[in-house]
């Protein structure tokens, strides 16, 4: 009976120990394929693909909740408001972004709450509340040490700019746009690097430097070039033929039009390509390109019928 009362003990423990093993691999695993699908979102955001974005950050989302990976619920959550908030849904994404701002905050972690409230303060800065994400992005600063040359750091102070920037107070976006920029210079953060620029060439433009926006909208090009990012090119070029326009270079603007257009049109962006029609078909009259002119007018109706 003692023999079989062993066997039974040591049967059990074989079978605990051998579980054991099981499950947290299968907890790891389920981790590495939800980064894996937050990294095949991240690819489709990048490229303007909203839908595709948002099935694979759903899909990351799942996992990590089926194994209680709270940190990266709290990444998930935040991922997927930006995904609503990028294509105008304000309420589904203030629900996710919010979310990840109260399970951040529970579960206590500095950088994770600095980022939770970082993306919140973005929507809010895209809804025109100066106020609220002002206050949220002074929270934010509060996680992150000042001397901390760090990448949320660099956003938070991009994201500052841009409040300045809404304001009409350029000299104080200038200074925090450049704050954010030496930092990710430092980092080789390409793609922040490249809406760095972005955002100093509008100042530039905005004070009427035009030879000072060209230059810095040239930089912000070259850097989302270098990480293939598709949709800062075409912001890039519609940027570059707003200032070229404005300093009255008609044929450059219409250049870098007709690019960014096509680069839009390439991504099936066809909202963001039919925004660029009116400047194209303007400029096309203006430098008597009247089967140009046309061509664009037919390609507007087409796009509107859509």
């Amino acid at each position: 009976m003692r023999n079989i009362t062993l066997a039974l003990l040591a049967f059990t423990l074989l079978v605990s120990c051998s579980s054991a093993p099981k499950q947290t691999e299968e907890i790891t695993d389920k981790k590495n394929r939800a980064a894996e699908y937050t990294k095949f979102g991240n690819s489709y955001y990048n490229e303007g693909q909203y839908n595709q974005a948002l099935q694979f950050f759903t899909l990351a989302l799942n996992d990590n909740i089926s194994v209680d990976n709270e940190e990266g619920i709290v990444r998930s959550y935040n991922s997927i408001g930006k995904v609503y908030m990028a294509v105008g849904y304000d309420d589904q994404a203030a629900e996710n972004l919010s979310r990840a701002v109260a399970l951040a905050e529970k579960l206590g972690d500095p950088v994770l709450i600095a980022q939770s409230r970082t993306s919140l303060a973005e929507m809010y800065l895209e809804r025109g509340d100066l106020e609220e994400a002002e206050f949220l992005l002074e929270e934010a600063m509060r996680g992150i040490e000042e001397g901390d040359p760090g990448q949320d750091l660099a956003i938070i102070y991009h994201n500052i700019g841009s409040v300045y920037k809404k304001r009409g107070m350029l000299e104080e976006a200038y200074d925090y746009f450049q704050r954010a920029l030496e930092i990710n210079l430092d980092l080789r953060q390409y793609k922040e690097i490249a809406s760095n620029y972005y955002m100093i060439a509008s100042i530039h433009s905005k004070r009427g430097d035009y030879a000072a926006a060209r230059e810095t909208i040239d930089l912000a090009l070259s850097y989302d070039k270098r990480v293939e990012n598709s949709l800062g090119i075409g912001k890039d070029l519609f940027a570059k033929g707003m200032i070229e326009e404005k300093a009255g270079n008609d044929q450059q603007a219409y250049q870098s039009f007709e690019k960014s257009f096509q680069v839009y049109r390439a991504m099936y962006l066809y909202m963001d390509a039919a925004g660029l029609l009116p400047y194209l078909i303007s400029l096309a009259e203006r430098l008597g390109k009247e089967e140009e002119a046309l061509e664009y007018r037919q390609l507007q109706e087409q796009l509107q019928d859509r």
